[in-house]
Order: C-alpha cells, then structure tokens, then sequence
C-alpha cells in the first residue's frame, strides 16, 4: 500500500470514529502569521461530546508530497468580556508529520489564546494565536522549535 492510501485511511478513520458523537464540529485556517497550523494550514476542529478536548485534524496529500495535522487543546477558561465576545485560554499539543523528500515529525505543546463569538445559538466564530514550543524530529533533530500557530474559523455545535 502506498503512502497516501494509509495516510488517507487513517484520517478517515478518525474522522470516521468520532463524527457520532460529535458536539462541535468546523473548520480552521491558518493565520498568516508564525507558523501556520501544523501538517496543513487548514483544519478539521472537532469538539466530541465525551472528552474536554478541542481537536484539529488536516492532511495535504500530492504526488510528491503528504503532510498531516493534529492539534488537541483543552480549554482552562472560556469567559465573556463584553457580550457576545469571549476569550478562551487553553494548553495543548500538536503532531505535524511530513512524508516527502525528507520524513519530519514535529512535536509539542502550544497555548491556545483566542476570541470567540456565537452569531447564532450553535455557530461559532473564532479567531486565536497559540505561541508553541516543540521538537523536529529530521536529520537533525531540531530542539527547541519556537513558533506561533494561528487560525480563524467557525464551528457549528450540536
């Protein structure tokens, strides 16, 4: 089996498994700003009703190129500052593994710092910055791997 056949079977497995007990479920794009999202600059934000956790899922799969995503935060506050606008603060990590050339696996934590607002009573809008720290696991290993990961996008929760 080549490399994109499994790589797309993993996402879709994943996807798969959680898309039943979903509670929010969006899309993320990367910020033009630092580093981007991990693996791809768009994403998957999965919110799965049985864990605290924040998910992001993304894969860009070429001819000569694959890369994959993940990115899972969980939230410590998520309070109004004026209604209808909230601020979140949250700790997370994130994987990022690129199959080209040169195989790369990055790896770390990142801190969630975002606004949100909820222009209908199940759609979210939200913009948020996550200063990251990380390890790239390539020839060489690159320690540490200091960044910013940024997005904006909107989930429909159920």
């Amino acid at each position: 089996m080549n490399r994109k056949t499994i790589v797309l079977a993993v996402i879709l497995a994943l996807v798969g498994m959680t898309s039943l007990s979903a509670m929010g479920l969006g899309v993320a794009a990367g910020l033009p700003l630092g580093n981007g999202l991990p693996g791809n600059n768009v994403m998957l934000s999965l919110k799965l009703d049985n864990t605290p956790l924040l998910f992001g899922i993304g894969a860009q799969i070429g001819s000569n190129f694959t890369s994959i995503g993940v990115t899972a935060d969980y939230w410590i506050t998520n309070e109004s500052l004026a209604a209808p606008l909230n601020f979140y603060l949250g700790v997370g990590g994130y994987l990022g593994l690129s199959l080209g050339n040169s195989t790369t696996l990055s790896l770390g934590a990142r801190i969630p710092v975002g606004l949100n607002i909820f222009i209908l009573r199940s759609l979210e809008l939200f913009v948020e910055v996550a200063p990251a720290l990380g390890v790239g696991f390539s020839d060489p290993v690159q320690f540490p791997q200091v960044g910013v990961q940024g997005a904006f996008g909107f989930r429909v929760w159920f």
